[in-house]
């Protein structure tokens, strides 16, 4: 990858030494003392050094970005890079940083080619080190990224710099290549119990689709064809046509789940989660925006456990613009789904309430309110109508991984203190019966 800007400017270190320098210049001029003039000489040398390695360094430098195409918000994002050194001089100290926009502060700066909306994002421009890359060798080295919201996370260019040897210049060369990255919504745990109250099942937790082909129950008859199993063979009535005919069964489907995703409306301030505080227990109050994100959350996370539980899922969103998806069960329709609600706008909403009333009664509504608010189509979740789950109460529908940790501990502290108390007493018992034997 050509490189398409390559500067060299102060280092780090730059200004004290020249400061340093003047100062031993003006004293060994003022004191006439030759261990001063030795002493700036020395300074010089360093200064033609430093300039004479920052020319020759990061020549022949490649750089390349491997990062995956999606994430989730809160989770770490991969973002390697390969570093290729096709010169005959080893590279010291590189470090890559990730850059947008224009100047030294153009991932902050506002337009269309600039680093808007980065600094929500990732809190920071990604920087990775490398302390050594020898001659022709190629190395490889991470940068940690945290993307903290959802969206479409855009790299731009890569600056590959280095102040070796005294920091007293930085060289710096500017690779570009763009990547886009979707960062999915914050994924959470979802509570054993939810997923088994909304699915809509029959029996023992399967529909049975009216098509031939499966192994369940009875669906009818059919000629007999080369390779069915001949357990397959109805005997009777072949006896009576004098002709080979075979039973067909049905095909068995999975519980399914039916999203729907109600953000047409933002609601006002609310009270959200409470926090340990000195004074205690303290609720902290969420604004609207975060609520229909909370949302978003939620129906990411909803199906992402549905799908690993076998479920299908269907998904329907009222308000931003988003297209439908039927109930099915595969990694890509996951993939779809979790894309769609990532590049979701919230800000852009349709307030039309076409098809709010014929939302089935299965269907499970998810909106930034609380759970009891009356569903779309005014019916409540407890009324025959849709089950409602607020955002607002998110707690009740998630369990955070740290709590469950901490909740193992507990157990098994628990545990081993109850091991403890039962051999003391089973100590003391053998103690008791020693002495009485003794007697």
């Amino acid at each position: 990858m050509a490189s398409s800007r390559t500067r060299i400017r102060l280092g780090s270190g730059g200004v004290l030494y020249l400061l340093v320098s003047g100062v031993i210049l003006a004293s060994a001029i003022y004191t006439q003392a030759n261990l001063l003039f030795w002493g700036f000489g020395l300074m010089v040398g360093g200064m033609i050094i430093s300039v004479c390695i920052a020319a020759i360094s990061l020549r022949g430098l490649e750089v390349t970005r491997v990062v995956s195409s999606h994430c989730a918000a809160g989770e770490a994002l991969p973002l390697g890079y390969e570093l290729h050194n096709r010169s005959w001089l080893p590279m010291f100290s590189v470090v890559l940083q990730e850059g947008w926009g224009s100047g030294l502060a153009g991932w902050k700066s506002e337009g269309p080619a600039s680093g808007a909306g980065i600094d929500q994002m990732l809190g920071g421009p990604p920087q990775a080190w490398v302390l050594h890359v020898g001659a022709g060798q190629v190395t490889q080295t991470q940068a940690p990224c945290r993307p903290r919201r959802r969206g479409k996370l855009t790299f731009e260019r890569i600056e590959a710099s280095t102040s070796f040897p005294f920091s007293v210049l930085r060289k710096s060369v500017t690779f570009e290549q763009t990547d886009e990255v979707l960062v999915f919504p914050y994924l959470y745990r979802v509570r054993r119990q939810l997923l088994t109250q909304l699915a809509t099942t029959e029996g023992e937790g399967k529909h049975v689709e009216e098509r031939p082909g499966g192994t369940e129950e009875f669906f009818g008859l059919r000629e007999y064809r080369p390779g069915d199993s001949p357990r397959m063979i109805d005997w009777k009535r072949t006896a009576k046509t004098g002709e080979l005919v075979a039973r067909e069964l049905t095909t068995p489907r999975p519980p399914s789940l039916s999203l729907v995703l109600d953000l047409r409306e933002t609601p006002p301030m609310s009270v959200g989660g409470k926090r340990q505080t000195k004074q205690g227990l303290v609720e902290d109050a969420v604004s609207g925006r975060q609520l229909e994100e909370r949302a978003v959350s939620l129906a990411a996370s909803l199906i992402c456990d549905a799908y690993l539980r076998g479920f299908r899922v269907g998904l329907r969103v009222l308000g931003p613009e988003c297209p439908t998806f039927r109930a099915r069960h595969s990694l890509l329709h996951r993939t779809q789904l979790l894309e769609a609600l990532t590049e979701m706008d919230l800000a852009q909403k349709d307030q039309n309430l076409s098809g709010a009333d014929t939302l089935q009664r299965t269907a499970v509504v998810i909106w930034p309110g609380r759970g009891s608010t009356p569903s779309v189509g005014g019916r409540g979740g407890n009324g025959g109508g849709p089950t409602v789950l607020g955002a607002a109460d998110f707690d009740r529908y998630v369990t955070n991984a740290t709590d469950l940790a901490a909740l193992d501990q507990a157990t098994s502290r628990n545990t081993l203190a109850a091991k403890r108390s039962e051999l003391s007493g089973s100590l003391a018992t053998a103690a008791v019966a020693t002495a009485r034997g003794g007697e």
